[in-house]
């Protein structure tokens, strides 16, 4: 395990372990210091468990996560709150929809934020959308991703980080 330089390659390549399994991966750096400190930094996130190949996040897509989120948690709940989650999703999916979940990031979600606090109501098209809605539907967000985060889909909840600017204290 470590760093080396791999024939007809011009960059250093590292290998580390992963749950036993060797993983070899090319740094992207033709300075042996700067792939050092990289190697290193890899070591260090599979120690902490902050790095998996193949997390089922990467191959799971936004709306997969929302159709289990819904069979696994929604479906127990009040048929409001379940036409609620309902408007929620489909404001959700318009922004996120076509990402794989490992890809949603605490930028992508105060873009969403910024995006629809900017759109008209539905009933009045001269008013925007109040900052109440778009806290409810960051919550069904945040929700997601922390079951998202609790089966091993992704490696931390992008969503725990995202405030609310709107709230009223």
């Amino acid at each position: 395990m470590g760093v080396y330089k791999r024939r007809g390659s011009r960059y250093y390549w590292m290998c580390y372990s992963v749950n036993g399994a060797q993983q070899r991966s090319s740094t992207k750096t033709s300075s042996k210091t700067v792939a050092t400190r990289i190697w290193k930094q890899r070591e260090a996130e599979v120690a902490l468990g902050l790095f998996n190949v193949g997390w089922p996040g990467e191959r799971m897509t936004f709306e997969e996560l929302c159709e289990e989120y819904k069979q696994s948690h929604v479906s127990s709940l009040s048929e409001s709150s379940q036409e609620a989650f309902e408007g929620h999703r489909k404001h959700l999916i318009r922004f996120f929809g076509g990402h794989k979940v490992i890809d949603i990031d605490t930028q992508m979600i105060e873009q969403y934020k910024r995006h629809r606090r900017q759109q008209p109501t539905r009933n009045h098209p001269d008013r925007l959308v109040k900052g109440a809605t778009v806290n409810r539907e960051l919550e069904t967000l945040q929700c997601m991703l922390k079951m998202a985060f609790r089966r091993n889909y992704i490696s931390a909840n992008p969503a725990s980080g995202v405030g609310s600017r709107w709230r009223i204290h």
